[in-house]
């Protein structure tokens, strides 16, 4: 039963198996829960998440735990993100924008680990989660809960840190700080936040656009790699995350003019000539695109209704200079 802050009922739903846990920030639920069926040795558990206003379903499935672990704790980022800690010290999140960096978060109801603590976190007493990292209350013994009174001592931090290797370090930051950009755009377009900070996340992202957004730090890393001779890796950063659906075709354009200054400024010819060809392949799509026969259509359209416009308003002429001469 899903009830009001003054307790009047607002849905009902009947759950596909026992509740484990249930938890709530502004307008989402999520609720995990054993999965039908014979009980195995591990936990087997189903979350799912919902909007309360829209009395919708926004995502569902499989809670994904590291082998041999249990569930530890489950809650919300100060960001609206759905977080789940299982018993060996893994932390992963449910990304609500599905429209993170490309391969993460790919649609909503993807669970994503972003962080692992050491010793499996057996010390470790999560308490909240915001811009990035995971606070938690660092008990004295395995076990132990925090002592009453307790509230106010510093928390230690986990940072999150996506499991892409050692190879991936310099892209990871990006992808990481990415995906987050992206929740935080979406929490903020749809209202998600509470009002007080929503007011003001909503000018920070705007702030944030104005400035080149999530593209200067993968300008910053294609840079970087081109100044190290790394080709090829250079020029997949172009076309894994600065070329990407979703992004308008001015701005894609813009960003492989930008590229190719950087390649340039680096003396990376080669590199330079490849972005240039996506850039002219690019430009050609755009046009064929404008003039293909739909958009030509809505341009007769257009001007079918300016001529119907003229015609009308010729008439309404007509009509007061018979009045006149009435």
């Amino acid at each position: 039963r899903i009830l009001s802050l003054s307790g009047v009922p607002l849905g009902i739903l009947s759950m596909s198996g026992s509740v484990v846990c249930l938890v709530g920030f502004e307008d989402l639920v999520l609720c995990v829960m054993q999965t039908p069926g014979p009980q195995s040795p591990e936990p087997a558990l189903e979350f799912a998440l919902y909007g309360i206003s829209a009395k919708e379903r926004l995502a569902a499935g499989r809670l994904p735990l590291s082998p041999g672990s249990s569930l530890r704790w489950v809650g919300f980022s100060a960001e609206a993100m759905p977080l789940a800690f299982d018993s060996h010290g893994v932390l992963r999140a449910l990304p609500l924008s599905g429209s993170g960096a490309p391969l993460l978060g790919s649609s909503a109801g993807q669970w994503l680990p972003v962080a692992e603590c050491e010793d499996k976190g057996r010390r470790l007493w999560p308490v909240c989660a915001e811009k990035g990292a995971l606070r938690c209350f660092e008990v004295t013994k395995d076990g132990d809960e925090p002592p009453i009174g307790s509230y106010g001592t510093k928390l230690k931090e986990i940072s999150y840190r996506l499991p892409l290797g050692t190879v991936a370090d310099g892209l990871e930051s990006v992808l990481r700080q990415k995906l987050l950009s992206a929740q935080h755009s979406f929490v903020v377009e749809h209202d998600m936040l509470p009002a007080a900070r929503g007011k003001a996340s909503r000018e920070n992202l705007g702030l944030r656009k104005a400035r080149g957004g999530d593209d200067r730090p993968l300008l910053k890393l294609f840079e970087s790699l081109a100044k190290m001779n790394e080709l090829e890796q250079a020029l997949e950063v172009v076309r894994c995350y600065l070329v990407v659906p979703g992004t308008s075709d001015q701005k894609q354009l813009q960003l492989l003019t930008d590229a190719s200054k950087v390649a340039a400024n680096a003396q990376r010819e080669a590199l330079q000539s490849k972005i240039d060809e996506l850039h002219t392949e690019m430009k050609m799509r755009l046009e064929q695109k404008q003039a293909s026969p739909e958009n030509s259509g809505a341009a007769d359209g257009a001007e079918n209704e300016d001529e119907d416009e003229d015609e009308d308003e010729e008439e309404d002429d007509e009509a007061e200079d018979e009045d006149e001469d009435e």
